[in-house]
């Protein structure tokens, strides 16, 4: 298993208390932000997933065309 490793792992911490009080109080912004924190880091880290998507493309086209041949 690589859950809780390499470069993209990203944790996502809410504490209990929050989370219940969130739920009494219906005031969900201080509980998930450490969430909201979270996605904003994979919104920032968009330029390097398009790179290792557009190479992992490029290279699924090479192999195509060679077995095409």
């Amino acid at each position: 298993m690589h859950e809780g490793k390499g470069v993209f792992f990203r944790p996502v911490v809410s504490p209990v208390d929050k989370l219940a009080s969130a739920k009494e109080n219906k005031d969900w912004v201080e509980a998930l932000a450490a969430l909201k924190r979270t996605l904003d880091t994979l919104v920032d880290d968009l330029p390097i997933f398009d790179v290792i998507v557009n190479g992992a493309r490029v290279k699924a086209e090479k192999a195509e065309a060679a077995v095409e041949r």
